[in-house]
């Protein structure tokens, strides 16, 4: 196993853990490829290819680098993303829309106190309107009129809010390079490049989220491996998500297919090893 050294044990010299592809192309090897993510994303290879060799250079940087952390991980971004096919959010609401129950679904952060006056005349504004309405905010950062829809969620797991699109920056440019990110100038590369959208989702998530490092998260031994999921989606949207614990088990059902690492995971356990 590993790079063939009695210190790299299980974990190869790209920091990933190792394992064979299963026969569907699941299972995660020394690193992520077209068929492993498609795998993963319920998509095909080509859609992927783009997306391969960004997310396993951000994940490698930011540590998402065993299977629990890269389930985790990828389940929320799957998510946010469908499938890593949207990479902003869609704020064109439907602020009269609601559920069984005749609660209002759509009324997001300032138009839940609105009143009747603002709904309506807001109801028919473009999207960009809308979410410069609902996303104006001076504790967020978001204090010019025209902040709401650039600094909507963004990328892989929808970044959001002025002050997130600077601490990002700091944050990257630690790792890349000094100035070489400026997200509150460029967000919409946060949309529109795989390489900025993979890294920004991957420093969020190891040190943008209230939660703190999400990975930390993910290896807590006192709690199980759900319940340490749902703790990172919290941590990634600010609030309960049931529709992705599903999403977890079948990327879970994917990595740990046949031949992959984790089935001989268990078999070491059993091991005693």
């Amino acid at each position: 196993f590993g790079d063939g050294t009695s210190a790299g044990g299980l974990i190869n010299s790209d920091n990933l853990l190792l394992g064979g592809l299963g026969t569907n192309g699941g299972g995660i090897g020394a690193q992520l490829t077209a068929e492993s993510l498609a795998a993963i994303m319920n998509s095909t290879p080509a859609r992927m290819a783009d997306w391969v060799d960004p997310l396993n250079e951000a994940m490698k940087t930011f540590e998402i680098n065993t299977p629990k952390r890269i389930a985790a991980f990828l389940a929320n971004v799957s998510k946010e993303t469908r499938g890593l096919q949207v990479f902003s959010e869609n704020t064109n609401w439907n602020l009269n829309a609601v559920d069984r129950h005749g609660n209002y679904t759509q009324r997001f952060r300032r138009f839940s106190t609105a009143n009747a006056e603002t709904i309506a005349a807001y109801q028919t504004e473009s999207a960009d309107n809308k979410a410069d309405y609902a996303y104006l905010s001076l504790a967020n950062g978001n204090t010019e009129a025209d902040d709401g829809h650039k600094y909507k969620g963004r990328g892989l797991l929808h970044l959001t809010w002025k002050n997130n699109y600077r601490l990002a920056t700091v944050g990257l440019n630690l790792v890349y390079g000094a100035e070489t990110y400026d997200l509150v100038t460029n967000f919409e590369s946060v949309t529109t490049n795989p390489v900025v959208a993979s890294r920004t989702g991957a420093w969020f998530w190891h040190s943008g989220s209230s939660r703190g490092n999400l990975n930390n998260i993910v290896d807590r031994s006192d709690s199980t491996d759900q319940e340490n999921f749902e703790l990172t989606v919290l941590g990634t949207r600010g609030g309960g998500d049931p529709g992705r614990l599903p999403i977890w088990r079948s990327i879970n059902r994917v990595i740990y297919q046949e031949n992959a690492l984790g089935n001989m995971s268990e078999v070491l356990k059993a091991m005693g090893i």
